[in-house]
């Protein structure tokens, strides 16, 4: 009867662990080819133009690689990559609690793909990197003149 009970108890471990499905990391769900569906400025402030990273085609490859293809059909080629920034929060010297959470950084790195010489580069770290579901996701870039934009990015279909 003991064994009966052991045997019916892992079976029903197994079953169960099997009808789980593994959570997808953010490295896993962004990779495919995604659009800028909307960039505000925070603030009202800057102009999106002065962007690396703004209209166009991103295709993000599970190897880590990277295409953009911007909006008047440039394509730059390069990598990407995703990185945790540690928790920074602490409290000031007059006791104020001053929060500067972790965040997920997505990290561009790219040049254009044709014969420009030198080539044109493009570099940007997305800051506060969040997937809303698995076709949004949004961060934050900050232009070469010191202005930062919530970028809102869509999946293509």
């Amino acid at each position: 009867m003991q064994i009966k009970a052991l045997l019916l108890s892992a079976i029903i471990v197994i079953a169960c662990q099997s009808c789980t499905k593994e959570k997808l990391n953010d490295h896993d769900t962004i990779v495919g080819s995604w659009n800028i569906k909307k960039i505000i400025g925070l603030n009202g402030l800057g102009n999106s133009a002065t962007l690396d990273f703004a209209t166009g085609q991103y295709t993000f490859k599970a190897d880590g690689s990277f295409e953009y293809l911007d909006g008047i059909g440039i394509l730059y080629k390069g990598n990407w990559s995703m990185y945790e920034t540690p928790d920074q929060s602490y409290t000031d010297t007059d006791g104020n609690f001053v929060s500067d959470p972790a965040e997920t950084v997505l990290k561009l790195d790219a040049a254009a793909n044709n014969s420009v010489s030198p080539p044109q580069k493009k570099s940007a770290d997305l800051t506060g990197f969040t997937i809303i579901d698995a076709n949004n996701f949004t961060a934050y870039q900050s232009s070469n003149a010191g202005f930062t934009f919530v970028c809102s990015f869509v999946r293509l279909k």
